[in-house]
């Protein structure tokens, strides 16, 4: 039974990549009704110990990625800066309306892009789904930047709302965008319980699932510039449970990590902490609390 509960279950993650955005949100109702068919028959987690982990992050929590059951929480709904992981909604956006092989050209604006880049020249052109494995793998701002400013023809502040919109169809009801590569910014905000839920839809995207799988990866732009992208998740290669899936750290963030696990005897779990003094251990301990703490 377990099989073939997975196997609905694997078969409810694999989402397309619609061309228009009518088309994106029929797909969106459709996958939350089947999503919702397979939840009702999955096994829902049992306490068998009580106590609290040791958690040092300002905010944090561990869901049951199948029930969408919260396990352990801490400051769930406080709003926070959370830097780029801002940019799973930014892939989110451009997944659901543009093809992978369709080419961006990288205008000087994108290039100029501050912070964590993998130096594109402005005049390069990059198929749209390099530019998703810069922006997750390698936490590109300067790839991210080029998929809004591709997708909205220039506009970022159409690409915002875009993802505000999205926010709001996903129940986000304390999440805001001000940009998509995530600088802070008093509109750019969120909670773990809504980072939960935004990474649980997100890993439903199988393109998005194998990409954050990733520790690292070559790509190419069209004229053949060849760029190394070397994953900001650590835990790839320190940890064979956690299966990804984003990064996050800014001054007023702090570090932060929306991470999804798999360990052994228990169903997937979706770890996220924010502002931690040591983002990947302290997930790791959440992990292995949940292991000592539940049975599936």
């Amino acid at each position: 039974m377990f099989s073939s509960i997975i196997s609905l279950y694997l078969a409810g993650l694999m989402v397309s990549q619609p061309d228009t955005a009518k088309a994106a949100e029929r797909q969106d109702q459709q996958t939350v009704e089947q999503y919702s068919e397979v939840l009702s028959v999955s096994t829902i987690p049992k306490k068998i110990q009580e106590g609290n982990p040791e958690i040092k992050a300002n905010a944090a929590i561990v869901m049951d990625m199948r029930t969408g059951e919260i396990l352990w929480g801490k400051n769930i709904d406080e709003k926070r800066q959370i830097g780029s992981i801002t940019k799973l909604m930014t892939a989110l956006v451009v997944l659901e309306e543009n093809g992978q092989n369709e080419i961006a050209k990288i205008t000087q604006n994108a290039s100029a892009m501050g912070g964590s880049k993998i130096w594109i020249n402005a005049g390069e052109k990059l198929t749209v789904q390099d530019l998703i494995f810069a922006a997750l793998i390698h936490s590109a701002n300067d790839a991210a930047f080029a998929l809004a400013e591709f997708n909205a023809q220039g506009t970022i502040k159409n690409f915002v709302d875009k993802m505000n919109k999205k926010a709001q169809i996903l129940g986000l009801i304390n999440t805001h965008f001000s940009n998509p590569v995530g600088f802070d910014g008093p509109e750019n905000y969120s909670t773990v319980r809504d980072l939960s839920n935004l990474g649980r839809y997100a890993y439903r995207n199988a393109f998005i699932r194998y990409v954050v799988s990733l520790s690292g990866k070559e790509i190419q732009s069209i004229r053949g510039t060849k760029y190394h992208l070397e994953a900001t998740n650590v835990l790839l290669k320190k940890d064979p449970r956690f299966r990804g899936l984003k990064t996050g750290h800014t001054d007023d963030a702090g570090y932060s990590f929306v991470g999804v696990a798999e360990a052994k005897n228990l169903y997937p779990v979706l770890i996220v902490v924010l502002n931690s003094p040591n983002r990947f251990q302290e997930s790791i301990d959440l992990l292995n609390w949940v292991e000592q703490h539940y049975n599936w």
